[in-house]
């Protein structure tokens, strides 16, 4: 009890949120709650200050939860499912993806078992810098921060354990100031997560000094949002969860800054057809005097604070992101409609100048190769005799000339020499210097080539084998074997050469 923080805050990118609370049996009592709202990064300290002293949090512990906005959502499908090779290609699968190097990332990840013997796994990541600039601001607020939460996951995690809520399939959008995390649930399994930001200043929000309330102004194209959400939310769920004959058959649930504002669910409704819940998830803990604490306040303002009260200390229910690494246990935007329209009319003048481009090239290509046919076919003739080519001509010509030349004791024109040294030479000349590639053995018996070395990733293997496979030396170039080395020493491979 003694780690277990006190305070718990969440962090929007225009909201800050915060509360107090103490612990007694299992029931939590909150103390104070407070929200402050800030415009830019200048006066998010401000912000802080102000709950902090509200909630009388100064040198206290907290658990911190940060908006959607600021976490990248990945998706990957890995063949494997043992958590130790999990562990060690995850980072090179996120470095993939993004623009960043691994050294700048922070991430945790949920791994879960396919049917085919995979994993699909689910990754949150956070920037360093990100991390850092949040961690500093909540130092100068003489705060210890404990653990560091995004909303939405490990919330739709738990909601498939919950015994009492029978529901096996559902969609649960944890909607902040300005994004939203949609992370889709079939038949009690995540399927997929998305990430979808709303556009700037999607919402009005302001303080109401006189009532001390949150007001969330509606505006004029803030129902056309939502719309866009739902549609997106309708494209994902139709494509990641084909079996769904409808959305009945699944409940929605929206958490977050904004999950209590009618302007978010009704249109929400509308879109998707179906009932929208925004009821409370408290992860099984009860709060013993929540209706005399935040009586001043819209309920749903302090969902992120409060989910936080439930998830602290236990380890496994949050996402706790770790400096340097992985912890030890372990999309698409959418834009304003008028950028949707510019976007949609530059993709209609690239795709027709790209069109234009390709069936010039295509015609190219076919005089061109009408061409070293006729030539080719000339030179059959030429060189057999008055026999017509059949449907291989080079072939057919490489194995007369071949034939003749074993015949009479003469060297094949067509047919390179291969000794070791010049099969060496070429592979050696194929390979590009950024490769970093080591043989070990080279294994030769006048019809193959085996080789076997040590390299530092699968895509290395993979950009070796097609700078091979352009050689004339060698007829078919294959993969006999690629995997992890023990101890961190790279990809171990073998390629087989057919000459």
């Amino acid at each position: 009890m003694s780690n277990e923080p006190n305070l718990a805050i969440s962090i929007g990118c225009n909201i800050v949120a915060a509360i107090s609370y103490v612990r007694r049996k299992r029931t939590y009592v909150l103390e104070s709650a407070h929200c402050a709202l800030y415009r830019n990064h200048s006066e998010l300290d401000y912000a802080l200050t102000e709950v902090v002293q509200r909630c009388n949090g100064g040198g206290a512990s907290c658990a911190v939860s940060l908006g959607a906005e600021y976490f990248h959502v990945r998706h990957f499908q890995l063949p494997f499912s043992q958590p130790g090779k999990i562990r060690k290609v995850l980072p090179f699968e996120i470095e993939d993806s993004l623009s960043f190097h691994i050294d700048e990332l922070v991430f945790d990840y949920v791994a879960q078992t396919n049917e085919a013997g995979g994993s699909e796994v689910f990754t949150v990541l956070l920037e360093k810098e990100i991390l850092d600039e949040m961690v500093g601001r909540l130092t100068a607020c003489d705060l210890r921060p404990l653990s560091l939460t995004v909303s939405g996951l490990r919330e739709a995690a738990h909601r498939t354990t919950m015994v009492n809520d029978g529901v096996g399939s559902f969609c649960q959008l944890g909607a902040g100031a300005g994004a939203a995390n949609l992370v889709l649930v079939v038949n009690g399994r995540v399927r997929t997560v998305r990430s979808l930001p709303y556009g700037e200043n999607a919402s009005c929000v302001s303080l109401d000094g006189k009532n001390k309330k949150i007001v969330i102004e509606a505006v004029s194209q803030w129902r056309r949002w939502v719309a866009d959400i739902g549609g997106e939310m309708m494209l994902t769920i139709r494509a990641a969860a084909p079996e769904l004959k409808s959305l009945a058959e699944m409940a929605c649930y929206v958490s977050g800054p904004l999950r209590s504002c009618a302007e978010f669910i009704d249109p929400l409704e509308s879109c998707l057809q179906t009932e929208v819940k925004s009821d409370t998830v408290m992860l099984g803990a009860e709060i013993a005097n929540l209706d005399s604490v935040v009586r001043a306040w819209q309920p749903g303002l302090l969902d992120d604070a409060l989910a936080l009260v439930c998830r602290a200390g236990t380890g496994k229910d949050g996402i706790d992101f770790y400096p340097g690494g992985l912890p030890p246990g372990a999309g698409t935007s959418l834009l304003s409609p008028r950028s949707v329209k510019l976007a949609a009319l530059a993709a209609c003048l690239i795709g027709t100048l790209v069109l234009g481009y390709q069936v010039y090239e295509m015609q190219r290509l076919r005089d061109s190769r009408d061409q070293l046919e006729l030539r080719l076919k000339e030179l059959y003739r030429e060189t057999v005799g008055g026999e017509n080519p059949g449907p291989e001509p080079y072939r057919q010509l490489q194995a007369k000339i071949a034939a003749r030349g074993s015949s009479d004791g003469s060297p094949s024109l067509l047919v390179p020499e291969t000794t070791v040294v010049r099969l060496l030479a070429e592979i050696s000349a194929r390979l590009p210097d950024s490769l970093s590639v080591t043989f070990e053995r080279v294994i030769y018996d006048q019809k193959s080539l085996r080789i076997r070395g040590v390299t530092d990733t699968f895509l290395t293997v993979d950009q070796l084998t097609k700078a091979l496979e352009g050689s004339i030396y060698f007829s078919a170039v294959d993969i006999g074997s690629a995997n992890l080395a023990p101890n961190d020493e790279g990809v171990r491979f073998e390629l087989m050469l057919e000459l």
